[in-house]
């Protein structure tokens, strides 16, 4: 689960509107694009849209506003077969709760669109929603969002469909903070360790 390694620049991701309805009324995976489509294809549904930045073999990105709210959006490719999307939120706070209403928004959204979360990460483990790594802010909820810009907190979530499992996370280092929401095709995964396998060796 590499992907841009799941944003690590200060942004996320989010369908241009996060559609209500059950996972059966999932018609894409990603916005309006399915898992395996090409660069080519991709770029069709994006319409005029414009890249943000020159497209290579691995990702194409673009810029939308949503909810009011400027995401980086992202798409990642193996063998010209996209594998992965993902939404990065670009907003800067300098009040550092704000990303945690940003994340509330956020996962209400999802919500509406694929239901209850799971109570099981992927890996089949259970799991809680507030990862706290230094518990120094633990009973001070005015003071949660500077502990994830410290990288004490962690907000995540999970949702499945049929062949796709999405994250959602609020998560931080050295006083930055990076709210994402990762679309992962489960069929292609295959497809992406073996990239990564080949990039690992490569360096050798």
């Amino acid at each position: 689960m590499n992907f841009l390694k799941f944003l690590g620049v200060t942004v996320l991701l989010i369908p241009v509107a996060l559609p209500a309805g059950s996972q059966k009324d999932v018609t894409y995976n990603f916005r309006k694009t399915r898992w395996g489509m090409t660069r080519k294809e991709v770029r069709i549904s994006e319409g005029k849209r414009k890249p943000v930045l020159d497209p290579t073999e691995k990702e194409i990105c673009y810029v939308d506003t949503i909810s009011g709210k400027t995401f980086l959006v992202a798409y990642s490719f193996v063998d010209n077969k996209l594998v992965s999307g993902a939404y990065a939120l670009m907003e800067k706070h300098t009040n550092y709760n704000m990303y945690v209403e940003d994340y509330e928004e956020v996962k209400e959204l999802l919500i509406k669109k694929y239901g209850k979360p799971e109570d099981k990460w992927f890996d089949g483990n259970d799991y809680r929603e507030m990862l706290w790594r230094n518990d120094l802010y633990k009973d001070d909820p005015d003071h949660w969002g500077l502990a994830i810009s410290m990288g004490d907190l962690v907000f995540r979530l999970c949702w499945k469909t049929s062949d796709t499992d999405i994250m959602l996370q609020l998560a931080g280092d050295n006083f930055k903070v990076r709210l994402n929401v990762g679309y992962f095709s489960r069929n292609l995964e295959n497809l992406q360790e073996k990239a990564k396998e080949k990039e690992t060796k490569n360096k050798f």
